[in-house]
């Protein structure tokens, strides 16, 4: 009898708690085992409008949660956005947080004592106004999802500016960083391709068997699949982005982390995103039609040669919406904190986070 195991646990229903929904989800594992799961709680509809940042953990590896966290709150009489959060743990067991405020302003701050405190916020917009020579944005924002360390000790997040104006488009893709646990920051280059690359945007990124940084990017060309570029250091000289022709996906965040087996030693990349393409229209089965962007068939993936090929697939939910994904401390237990179910069809209106826990048996056991 196989030992694969899928549970699932629902942290937020829409319209509780005084939030009209919950959205845009992030996850890490700590240097102690605990799992952190993060997500925008939104007062409205849209990225725009009254938000607070709730997390949750755990520390029996998934298996319970805590109750809810406020982990950024603001002032009642404010109206700002506060979004885009992101999360590093650091081998040295302290963790890193990027937040931002209204799309232009970013802010960070540290806890040591593995998320049950924080420093007071620190600003740090100053690093996103270095791409002004390049890129005169009105609109920033990193990830989301999480942060990576890298094997050097880097700190390093994908991030996103756009002159759109309280939209995503246009946009350029980059990433900051900062190689003193957080002390100070810096900006990588800007990922240029103006061959019909379409406005690359949310972004997640593992660092390679070899030691470069891949970027996997959600954009808007006419074919969606997801986007690669590659880094030797993680800050110059990406690759041209080519398409993942595996990867279908309805211009939606995806969830990417690097994982070690166990007792092998040998690494793995988990993935997670809503698997269509637009091909079909209609469902027989259901009898619900879609649209091409339609937030469908949330799928996890597994690649056990630096995303060279994907040797493992598995559905999570049939309908869903962003996600991000993390690996516990002995590789051996799997979590996927994600956008459950929508509002009368409208992919823009969750009506449930929820998380799964999960291990590899899981995963193959259909594949």
């Amino acid at each position: 009898m196989s030992d694969a195991f899928c549970e699932k646990t629902i942290f937020e229903s829409w319209e509780t708690g005084g939030y009209r929904m919950y959205r845009i989800p992030g996850m890490i594992v700590t240097q102690k085992g605990t799992v952190l799961a993060y997500y925008e709680a939104r007062m409205a509809n849209g990225d725009w409008g009254k938000e607070n940042i709730i997390m949750r953990r755990s520390e029996d590896n998934g298996l319970t949660w805590s109750d809810r966290i406020m982990l950024i709150e603001q002032p009642q009489e404010s109206t700002d956005t506060y979004h885009n959060v992101v999360l590093f743990p650091d081998r040295n067991g302290d963790i890193h947080m990027l937040w931002h405020r209204n799309y232009c302003q970013c802010f960070y701050q540290k806890s040591v004592d593995d998320g049950v405190t924080w420093s007071e916020p620190r600003e740090i917009t100053e690093v996103y106004e270095r791409f002004r020579k390049e890129y005169d944005w009105n609109v920033i924002a990193a990830g989301p999802g999480h942060g990576i360390q890298l094997a050097n000790g880097r700190l390093f997040v994908p991030v996103w500016i756009s002159t759109g104006g309280k939209r995503h488009r246009p946009s350029v893709l980059s990433c900051i960083y900062s190689d003193d646990h957080g002390d100070s920051w810096e900006r990588g280059e800007i990922i240029w391709d103006k061959d019909g690359f379409v406005n690359p945007n949310e972004t997640g990124a593992i660092q390679l068997d070899n030691g470069s940084v891949l970027m996997n990017i959600r954009h808007e060309s006419d074919d969606t699949h997801r986007a690669v570029s590659v880094s030797k250091d993680g800050t110059t000289g990406w690759s041209k982005p080519v398409l993942d022709p595996v990867l279908a996906d309805p211009v939606c965040f995806a969830g990417i982390v690097k994982g070690i087996y166990p007792g092998s030693g040998k690494s793995f990349v988990l993935f997670s995103n809503c698997n269509f393409d637009g091909s079909y229209q209609y469902d027989p089965e259901t009898g619900k039609r879609f649209h091409k962007d339609d937030r469908i068939h949330l799928t996890i993936r597994i690649s056990e040669d630096d995303c060279q090929s994907w040797k493992y697939s598995r559905e999570l939910e049939a309908v869903s919406g962003y996600s991000d994904v993390a690996v516990s401390k002995d590789g051996s237990t799997f979590f996927c904190l994600y956008e459950k179910d929508w509002e009368n069809g409208s992919w823009g209106c969750t009506r449930h986070m929820a998380v799964a826990r999960f291990n590899l048996e899981w995963v193959r056991e259909n594949s």
